[in-house]
């Protein structure tokens, strides 16, 4: 009826009105605080962080969803050297949005700073996430119960499959653990934030 499409057409702009936002936040402070203390070394930091970080990193360089992320296998991982990373998924991951080509597409990531020359681009290397999944996966190699690339590090049972919700939790805690890190407030965020930022920040390039 014309009169109910009008009035649910106005109801639905009062909603949106009241629904909250989500807080921005600076892509460039969380990635220089990844560059530091608690996240780095990676080789020794406490393996909270060195999760955290990896899952930013994907987050950030794949724009990729969280069930997405947690499909990602080690099953026939390639590493060309320190220069690129090529990872599949789950053959039995069915993504959102189902399309043969898309399930058919390995996740490609290439190194940053794969050969620094100088203190600049040593630090700017330690953003690299072909270095990040090569140490992520060598400090879950003892505990790794699954060949899913994230796996848990606390609970009953370390090393099995992350879920999307726990994920989510990673990205969120992430975020929060950099902003810590520079005496600021962390923001109010949802994991999928991880996504438009991402994209944001490739128009801008």
């Amino acid at each position: 009826h014309d009169l109910m499409a009008e009035y649910l057409s106005g109801i639905k702009k009062v909603v949106v009105r009241a629904l909250p936002q989500d807080e921005q936040w600076d892509v460039a402070l969380v990635l220089r605080a990844l560059q530091d203390a608690p996240f780095e070394p990676m080789q020794t930091a406490e393996i909270k962080f060195v999760s955290a970080k990896v899952a930013v990193l994907l987050a950030l360089t794949t724009a990729a969803r969280v069930s997405e992320l947690t499909a990602l296998t080690i099953t026939g991982i390639t590493f060309s050297g320190d220069y690129k990373v090529i990872i599949n998924q789950d053959p039995a991951f069915a993504p959102k949005h189902v399309a043969t080509l898309y399930r058919r597409t390995p996740v490609v990531l290439r190194a940053y700073f794969p050969e620094p020359q100088g203190e600049s681009e040593t630090r700017r290397h330690l953003l690299c996430p072909v270095r990040a999944v090569r140490l992520y996966m060598q400090r879950t190699s003892d505990s790794r119960r699954t060949q899913q690339l994230l796996v848990t590090y606390g609970g009953r049972t370390p090393g099995s499959a992350l879920s999307s919700q726990r994920l989510s939790h990673w990205l969120r805690d992430g975020i929060a653990a950099a902003y810590q890190t520079v005496g600021k407030r962390a923001p109010m965020l949802k994991a999928h934030s991880t996504r438009g930022m991402a994209t944001s920040i490739a128009v801008k390039a």
